[in-house]
């Protein structure tokens, strides 16, 4: 079902209540489905900031509010009408997708374009999103599946997952979440706090990561080059150790045991415990 709830057009105004600066022309459409457990939600979109959020009911509720701001109203009200936006379910599966056209001679719209697509879940959901130059949010959700953002933001906040995430200039977050992720990134930095449950894995390069309150019973692997990776309140005695850096020293404020040879630095220990792997080249480590 789709319902098409508004369009305005809207002038920001300055003290004196003369408009200045920009207008912005914008439409919010609404559409429903109803949910069923097996349901899979894809997207394609570009520059489109995607929120997954935990809903009620048995219906899968999505807003899509797109807008264009220029100062020439009239042009503002025109270049609305490159937003193409696609919504459609078949029997299992949501299909979610935006791009913006371009008229022959042009080479890019003349004025800001914004989408924005809110979702909202009774429960559990298999992912498979693709979103570039925008921002991903999932919160209070049961996920699975795949996650793709290049060149944005994406957070995963409260959420159970069981989840593989590809990212290119992207900053991620993963707060107060368990399950099992996996994780793969390029020259964006990721912080994890409050993690929980079977196995976190991440691959990077080129990027700043920041680990904090990983329950010992997750299992890590991170593999790094040229990166800076902080760790704090982790538990190193509880846990199994093989921490291997090439050409930088580790640094810790733990009593752990560090062998130096030909350039590697690593740290060892063996025990009935999860498992805390770190292969770093070139990438500076610090244990606190």
């Amino acid at each position: 079902m789709k319902r098409i709830i508004l369009y305005i057009l809207l002038a920001f105004l300055g003290h004196d209540g003369l408009a200045q600066d920009a207008t912005v022309a914008y439409k919010v459409e609404n559409y429903d489905f109803l949910y069923s457990p097996n349901l899979k939600i894809k997207t394609n979109c570009e520059m489109a900031d995607i929120i997954f959020v935990k809903g009620s009911g048995d219906k899968v509720i999505i807003k899509c509010t797109y807008s264009a701001k220029h100062v020439d109203k009239l042009v503002a009200s025109k270049e609305l009408g490159r937003h193409n936006i696609r919504v459609k379910k078949t029997l299992n599966e949501i299909f979610i997708s935006n791009y913006f056209t371009v008229q022959k001679g042009e080479t890019e719209p003349k004025a800001k374009l914004n989408v924005k697509f809110e979702i909202s879940i009774p429960q559990q959901v298999h992912l498979e999103t693709d979103n570039n130059f925008g921002s991903t949010l999932v919160e209070n959700l049961s996920i699975r599946g795949t996650i793709q953002q290049d060149y944005g933001k994406l957070e995963l906040k409260k959420v159970i997952a069981n989840v593989d995430i590809q990212g290119k200039l992207c900053d991620m977050q993963i707060l107060q979440s368990k399950g099992m992720v996996r994780c793969s990134n390029k020259s964006g930095d990721i912080t994890v706090e409050q993690f929980s449950g079977k196995e976190l894995q991440i691959k990077n390069t080129n990027a700043q990561l920041k680990l904090m309150s990983i329950q010992t019973e997750v299992a890590l692997d991170l593999d790094l080059s040229n990166c800076s990776l902080t760790c704090s309140n982790m538990s190193y005695n509880q846990r199994s150790l093989d921490i291997s850096s090439y050409k930088e020293p580790i640094k810790t404020a733990s009593s752990l045991n560090i062998s130096i040879k030909n350039n590697y630095y690593t740290i060892l220990t063996t025990k009935n415990a999860p498992l805390l792997k770190i292969k770093a080249t070139y990438s500076k480590i610090n244990l606190n």
